[in-house]
């Protein structure tokens, strides 16, 4: 069923290169990150009676991944832009919103009582601090750091990927594939390590399911009521997997296939990730992600161990957060990043 305020699924979305439930889902997975990070473990255990206890919500970045690895290839890869723009827009997209968070993280954690080497804030300036194995001091930012830099090595692959026949692409993404549930049955079993291979494998596969997608899937023959009944499934799928992957493996196993069918379901189907909150959320999800957790410190400078347990306080934390994140999305990351667009340029010319 689709609720009033949706467009029909029926329009033709084959031709879209922006995709509304992919928005969705990345806003409801930067509320979900922001909730494993405030203890969601712990109450998702008492309401279910510890049938739910340990979710691996963590593994909302590899979705990270996958999604920015497919729309990339979208918004740049498949307009050929040169490296050089693509570099000024990436910095543009990313860098205004970390320089920010980053230094609110620092401010509290600094009032704390923590102590940092000029070392690793100059790297974390430099937003290359995941590259070289250091800690982030805004602790979400490792993976915004890979995302920056790790996607030039699709740029550089793009024009291969683009070379390969049917046979070609399905081997290919099946590499890709069994390297992100490898990957995933290992951070399960708690090796580390992983940041950058977990970054280039995900923002790899959802290049590669884009290709595939295109080539194969951007006409779909599904029925629309049953693309929306597949697409739900999927979505309750997600989110169930990354709550017990820690009860079977074999629910880690199948967080990669199903996240990659969500995705391609996604650009060909409208949801409840279409309505304005969770769209929201979505245009949100970056600042979200960012600022969580330097707003969380925030609140232990005030508060110190009382945080702990504390709902009211941990639901005022969620809040903040959220109008905080509509106020940097709007003033940060759009026109920050608009200045920065145009001083690379300057600087270019």
């Amino acid at each position: 069923m689709i609720p009033a305020n949706m467009p029909s699924a029926s329009v033709n979305l084959a031709k879209r290169d922006h995709y509304l439930e992919l928005d969705g889902l990345r806003g409801v997975l930067a509320f979900m990150v922001m909730g494993y990070h405030f203890g969601v473990n712990t109450l998702v255990s008492q309401m279910t009676h510890g049938l739910v206890g340990k979710g691996y919500w963590a593994f909302c970045v590899d979705v990270f991944f996958i999604l920015s690895g497919f729309v990339l290839a979208v918004s740049y890869f498949e307009k050929r832009l040169p490296s050089s723009l693509y570099f000024k827009k990436r910095v543009a997209r990313l860098y205004p919103l970390h320089i920010f968070a980053m230094a609110i993280a620092l401010w509290f954690q600094v009032m704390s009582g923590a102590h940092f080497s000029w070392q690793k804030i100059g790297l974390n300036l430099l937003f290359v601090q995941s590259l070289f194995g250091v800690d982030s001091i805004n602790t979400p930012a490792w993976s915004a750091s890979l995302e920056m830099y790790v996607p030039f090595l699709c740029l550089i692959s793009y024009p291969f990927i683009k070379r390969l026949g049917k046979t070609g692409i399905w081997g290919v993404f099946s590499v890709f594939l069994a390297a992100g549930i490898w990957l995933t049955l290992l951070s399960v079993m708690k090796q580390d390590g992983l940041k950058i291979a977990r970054s280039a494998v995900g923002l790899f596969s959802g290049v590669l399911l884009y290709r595939i997608y295109d080539s194969h899937f951007r006409h779909s023959v599904m029925p629309e009521r049953r693309r929306q009944m597949v697409f739900y499934t999927l979505l309750i799928g997600l989110l169930a997997l990354l709550g017990l992957a820690d009860k079977w493996l074999g629910f880690a196993v199948m967080l990669y296939p199903v996240t990659c069918l969500l995705i391609t379901l996604g650009t060909q189907t409208r949801s409840l990730l279409s309505t304005t909150p969770l769209q929201w959320l979505g245009r949100w999800s970056y600042s979200i992600y960012m600022l969580h957790k330097p707003v969380m410190w925030g609140f232990i400078v005030i508060y110190g161990n009382r945080l702990d347990g504390s709902i009211p306080i941990k639901m005022s934390i969620i809040i903040i957060t959220l109008l905080l994140s509509a106020v940097t999305y709007e003033f940060i990351e759009k026109r920050g990043g608009k200045k920065i667009n145009q001083l690379l340029g300057s600087a270019r010319g």
